[in-house]
């Protein structure tokens, strides 16, 4: 006999899947927020899992690692977390480790004043000139702020995440507060069934670690990726590189 609280588990479990079903549906009906065609520095194709259909690429962007500085004490102290701790107090690792995550929102952007910067600064000497071309440019806690500090708005995207310290403990120099991100959505986007087609040939991209400096090679495919009114981000239009 199926017990009272099995019964409600079931029930909660069903009544969630059917809500998360009823968000895509409305998501893919209205009109997209933003998009932005993105290739495959930025969209990371995925090697498939064993015995699954599902193929899934990874958003990636430039982080602190990289010297990237939108993401460092300042904006943890707007967000409200607690950076009294000096890093280098024996007491800091567990003091930030011990903060919640806060809701925020990231805003990214895609080749522009960040990105030449980083150039400038000899990012991509330091990594490959096909690392991923997407910067983080803000954090906030108010979305229509985070937003209004793009300078081209057809160059950026926004996601909910959420933000927490961390104490980033670099093999050289000093040791520094950051801001460490969680989109809300997860990084990993499944492609529909429609596109799998177009990079089911292709094997899976370098598996990269925080900080890799591996040699990447040139992007074979662009994607399109969008933002819908549930701030879910997908990708709806893949095409492959003539010349990769």
């Amino acid at each position: 006999m199926i017990r009272r609280w099995h019964v409600g588990a079931i029930a909660i479990v069903l009544v969630a899947n059917a809500g998360a079903l009823v968000r895509v549906a409305l998501d893919r009906r209205d009109p997209p927020k933003a998009s932005l065609w993105l290739t495959e520095r930025e969209l990371r194709l995925l090697a498939p899992e064993l015995e699954s259909s599902l193929l899934f690429v990874r958003l990636t962007w430039i982080r602190e690692d990289d010297g990237v500085d939108v993401l460092g004490e300042d904006t943890l102290r707007r967000l409200g977390f607690d950076c009294t701790t000096p890093v280098d107090d024996p007491r800091a690792v567990l003091h930030y480790d011990s903060q919640l995550a806060r809701p925020a929102w990231l805003l990214l952007e895609y080749e522009g004043d960040a990105w030449k910067a980083w150039q400038e600064r000899g990012g991509a000497e330091r990594r490959a000139e096909n690392s991923s071309r997407l910067f983080p440019v803000a954090v906030g806690a108010d979305p229509a702020e985070t937003r209004s500090r793009c300078s081209d708005p057809e160059r950026c995207i926004l996601l909910p995440v959420h933000v927490r310290p961390r104490v980033h403990q670099p093999r050289q120099g000093k040791s520094r507060l950051q801001a460490w991100i969680f989109p809300d959505s997860g990084s990993e986007i499944a492609l529909p069934s429609r596109l799998r087609e177009v990079l089911a040939g292709l094997p899976a991209g370098p598996n990269l670690g925080e900080g890799s400096r591996a040699d990447l090679p040139p992007p074979r495919y662009r994607a399109r990726l969008v933002i819908g009114r549930e701030q879910l981000p997908r990708v709806d239009a893949v095409e492959l590189l003539a010349n990769p």
